[in-house]
């Protein structure tokens, strides 16, 4: 029977550590690796090939080297430590890994209030996480589209007020994508991806990745600086709980 590998993105904004440099030693401990550090970057990178099967591509048989190795990357923060990841799993591995790695998380314990307030509605809000979804109008196939139907963008905010991160997606055309990635740019926000969800749609709508870091207020209001410079607000309409 063949089964299908997924690799799962990890990324875990802060685990608490003792002050002072990384400690190397326990997390060689912890994952049973033996690590490398990149004193340049000061960033110490564990990596596991996945040479417990084999995977076969088009009747090439791959080595781990080829892009099937799992790798956790640490790096000191202020507030501890961030990890970044890739974990190669098959896909009844993946829930397992999932749960494991969002229990062991830190907790999330953002102020509501005050997002609401910058956004002008109520975000939605769970586990001491904020999300907003700002939906907008479109047609597809003479279909109109919006809102559920996936034509929206959304910021979801974690961590706490003064140490927080915001992800999420815009919903843009192609008029309104240069001026928005501008202003989010200047605004220390990072832009992950660019791409499309649709065919035939009128307007032609980009949609584009994106997260942050800081504190809460100041990634609220870049996030609506993107919206006010694209004329989202105008066009859109904040889904509210």
């Amino acid at each position: 029977m063949k089964k299908r590998l997924l690799i799962v993105c990890l990324w875990v904004v802060s685990i608490g550590i003792a002050s002072g440099s990384l400690a190397t030693d326990k997390i060689d401990q912890v994952t049973g690796l033996k690590g490398k550090l990149n004193e340049k970057e000061g960033v110490y990178k564990v990596t596991f090939p996945r040479d417990d099967v084999k995977v076969v591509v088009g009747g090439w048989t791959m080595p781990p080297f080829m892009g099937l190795g799992t790798w956790a990357a640490f790096k000191e923060t202020n507030a501890g430590a961030m990890v970044m990841s890739d974990t190669v799993l098959f896909e009844d591995e993946v829930n397992a890994v999932m749960s494991a790695a969002l229990d062991n998380g830190e907790k999330s314990s953002i102020t509501a209030g005050p997002l609401n307030e910058i956004f002008g509605a109520q975000g939605e809000i769970k586990d001491g996480m904020v999300k907003f979804t700002i939906g907008r109008p479109a047609k597809m196939h003479g279909v109109t589209i919006e809102k559920d139907m996936g034509v929206n963008t959304w910021a979801a905010f974690a961590g706490t007020d003064d140490n927080a991160i915001v992800d999420g997606d815009f919903a843009v055309t192609e008029d309104e994508l240069q001026p928005v990635l501008k202003e989010l740019l200047e605004d220390k926000i990072n832009i992950v991806a660019i791409h499309q969800h649709m065919t035939h749609e009128e307007p032609r709508i980009m949609f584009f990745h994106y997260w942050g870091r800081g504190a809460a207020k100041d990634l609220a209001n870049a996030v609506k600086g993107g919206l006010l410079v694209g004329g989202l607000l105008k066009v859109s309409s904040l889904l509210q709980d």
